[in-house]
């Protein structure tokens, strides 16, 4: 196939797109992508387009905001702190607390705005910085988005919100399907079994539907759980592979 089809004429397209053309011409049909795949493939959805084109400088555009977040917080909150900006896990639970006025044990935009202010930081900015905060788009930064942007070395690896976004599918799984008294990160054996359950095509391949069902039973909403799923497609190819599960659930406590 690769000869008659995926010769020079293929120049210019993306790995992404070329990965696609690929599932939907696979001669296996166990493995041949669905209708209802094809239109949740981040290529379709044009998700891969714009990371392939302007990733990089809007990945650091918002880590730049991330970071903006926590030093203005540990300006504020933690000045008396550690000298290396470091915060106990108690520490930040009273920040968050302090920060959330409504008490409602989330963070909200306007509660942002209200201490933000005070700092002299524009509106505008603080809009900014608060998208960037939110990791799940969900519109209030939660407890646990929170201590990760206060706590993650934010200009390292993939990007906060994509390891923000594993983790909590990491989460998920093991509430799901571990035996946690005895599965481990690094137990392969019994996390080959999690993946087999997930995989209910038993192709070897999570794909979008599968994971989608997972992240449905856990009480995820929709926009969050296409997030995470587009977060999981290490190789933007609309699947996760085993070895791609691994590494998944491996870097995901990085």
């Amino acid at each position: 196939m690769d000869e008659l089809v995926f010769d020079d004429r293929i120049e210019g397209l993306s790995d992404s797109c070329v990965a696609l053309m690929r599932r939907l011409m696979q001669p296996d049909p166990n493995k041949r992508l669905l209708s209802e795949d094809f239109l949740r493939h981040p290529w379709i959805q044009g998700l891969t387009a714009s990371w392939k084109t302007m990733g990089k400088a809007h990945d650091k555009l918002k880590s730049l905001w991330q970071n903006k977040f926590r030093t203005e917080i540990i300006k504020k909150y933690a000045k008396d702190g550690p000298g290396d900006g470091s915060l106990s896990e108690n520490n930040l639970k009273e920040i968050f607390q302090a920060l959330d006025l409504k008490k409602n044990g989330v963070l909200e935009l306007e509660e942002i705005m209200t201490v933000f202010r005070d700092m002299g930081i524009t509106e505008e900015n603080i809009r900014t910085i608060f998208e960037c905060a939110d990791l799940d788009g969900t519109g209030v930064i939660h407890w646990e988005e929170f201590r990760a942007l206060m706590r993650e070395h934010i200009n390292d690896g993939p990007g906060l919100q994509v390891r923000y976004l594993q983790q909590r599918f990491k989460s998920h799984v093991l509430n799901n399907f571990a035996d946690k008294e005895t599965t481990t990160i690094s137990d392969r054996s019994n996390l080959r079994e999690i993946f087999k359950a997930i995989d209910l095509k038993g192709n070897g391949i999570l794909d979008p539907h599968e994971i989608r069902v997972v992240l449905r039973s856990a009480g995820e909403q929709e926009d969050v759980i296409s997030r995470i799923i587009a977060s999981l497609d290490l190789d933007q190819d609309g699947g996760v592979s085993w070895d791609n599960f691994i590494e998944i659930m491996n870097m995901a406590d990085k």
